[in-house]
């Protein structure tokens, strides 16, 4: 259709509407690429599991992916 674009990351093909790719968050060429990473930022205690690289919430005492303790939960439930 008129105006859709290929990624050129993924390869994904998006309409001409997006001005960044749903699947990779790369920007459409050509667009202003204001801060497409905003929606990457972590939020206050948000953490990245040490053994996956999963990101979880501040809430997760566990990373879901691979039961991990949070390092700050793993200290307080050690003996």
């Amino acid at each position: 259709k008129p105006g859709e674009w290929d990624c050129e990351t993924c390869l994904v093909r998006n309409t001409a509407e997006s001005k960044t790719c749903p699947a990779c968050q790369t920007p459409k060429p050509g667009a202003t690429q204001t801060s497409h990473l905003t929606g990457f930022k972590p939020k206050p205690g948000e953490w990245d599991c040490e053994t996956c690289l999963v990101h979880n919430a501040a809430n997760s005492a566990i990373c879901p992916a691979c039961q991990t303790p949070k390092p700050s939960a793993e200290q307080t439930t050690q003996p």
